[in-house]
């Protein structure tokens, strides 16, 4: 019995550990995005692919790269410098140190294994200049040419002796303003509302929803189907992530999972309940160790699933939109005569997330009534923009503090 349970307990830890770790990263990579100021980073060393496009799918979505970076605003004086740094060590490559200064940071060029952290270089090697190294990523998207063409890019980060520091997409490109994340708000009326909002629904076929408003009417647009651990922004297309990239922890949980389930089936084929004490206990390692593959098969699958369904609605004219919403059978359009009974409530006591999320309710005469959320503060304001858009029977909880646009009055409790 004791072999069982150490099995379900040692499952159920490294699962967990691993999920924390995830959420841990996505959290810390959300919070440098909101407090930290925008730099250049020159790279130093990189994986080759990097400066070339593409072959191979592993080389689709980033590149390993050691990066120097000071913290500070970006000028032609700190451009001089950066360059200047990164040839004087670079030369370390070609010849052999002559002090030791040179020797302690020869490693940055000639050990191309990963060394965490910040780590400072000398200021006799930096005329001045307060410069770290740093071992980061470079991202493909974010990058014009797809590639690497020239010898930095910009970042962002907390200014420090710690913490990560993450690429963004060039400055004065479309894709830039998405990537600085502004910091969440409590209320409903800073977040400004965009093309469509994101909803989830739990019910029978759980999936999410693109709803699009339409001249007074509304497109909910099937966005693919709803697990527990996947967030809204899959189905808005907002992260841009290989989906491999991004189900990295499930996966190693359904790893966990395997061989979890693996060494207690072994176990139990040395004999039947006789012959193992722990029999039942063996029996539950391996339900759970099952469970845990399960899982770790089926998230990255929704996860593809999911991305290719934002590719096509990203694709689609406002036409082709309607008509998904009249062909697609998880879809469906609403007219503003065929809605009623609109109610928009929190879907969090106050104060338990910055997130302001939301409830909503509502009848269509066509499908019958419907239980819909949103999780963030731009989905509940889109939501109940779109639904006082399309119908006068809307009533908005207090607490949501709703704006007086769109058309017809808003009741609120």
């Amino acid at each position: 019995m004791a072999f069982g349970i150490a099995l379900v307990v040692f499952a159920l830890a490294i699962a967990a550990f691993v999920y924390h770790i995830q959420r841990w990263a996505e959290r810390d990579r959300r919070e440098v995005l909101e407090r930290g100021q925008q730099f250049v980073a020159y790279v130093l060393i990189a994986q080759d692919h990097i400066y070339r496009p593409s072959r191979e799918r592993s080389e689709s979505y980033a590149a390993s790269a050691r990066l120097l970076i000071a913290f500070e605003p970006e000028s032609p004086e700190l451009h001089t410098a950066l360059q200047a740094v990164t040839a004087r060590l670079l030369e370390l490559n070609e010849r052999e140190s002559r002090n030791e200064i040179e020797k302690a940071v020869a490693p940055l060029v000639k050990d191309h294994g990963f060394r965490p952290g910040r780590i400072p270089v000398p200021r006799e090697l930096t005329g001045g200049w307060t410069v770290y190294s740093y071992d980061g990523s470079i991202v493909r998207e974010h990058l014009p040419a797809g590639h690497l063409v020239r010898d930095y890019i910009h970042c962002v980060a907390v200014p420090g002796e710690r913490g990560n520091v993450y690429m963004t997409p060039e400055p004065g490109t479309a894709d830039a303003a998405p990537e600085v994340v502004k910091p969440r708000s409590r209320t409903v009326e800073e977040a400004a509302p965009g093309r469509f909002f994101v909803a989830r629904f739990r019910g029978s076929h759980a999936r999410f929803f693109r709803v699009y408003p339409d001249a007074g009417a509304l497109l909910f647009l099937d966005a693919g189907p709803y697990l527990l651990t996947i967030g809204p922004e899959a189905a808005r297309g907002g992260d841009r992530r290989h989906w491999a990239n991004r189900s990295a922890a499930v996966l190693a949980i359904g790893a966990v999972g395997a061989v979890v389930a693996a060494l207690a089936v072994a176990r139990l084929a040395e004999g039947g309940p006789a012959a193992n004490e722990g029999y039942a206990a063996l029996v539950a390692a391996a339900l759970v160790g099952i469970l845990l593959f399960a899982l770790g098969v089926a998230v990255p699958v929704v996860i593809r699933r999911i991305d290719r369904r934002a590719a096509k609605l990203d694709s689609l004219t406002t036409d082709g939109l309607r008509k998904r919403a009249e062909s697609d059978a998880g879809s469906f359009r609403a007219e503003a005569e065929d809605l009623s009974d609109v109610r928009i409530v929190p879907l969090n006591p106050a104060g338990s997330d910055n997130r302001l999320g939301a409830t909503l309710t509502f009848g269509h005469r066509p499908t019958g009534s419907w239980t819909l959320e949103t999780t963030t503060t731009r989905d509940t304001q889109a939501a109940i923009d779109a639904f006082r858009g399309a119908s006068q029977d809307v009533v908005v909880d207090g607490a949501l503090r709703p704006r007086s646009t769109g058309r017809g009055p808003v009741q609120t409790k």
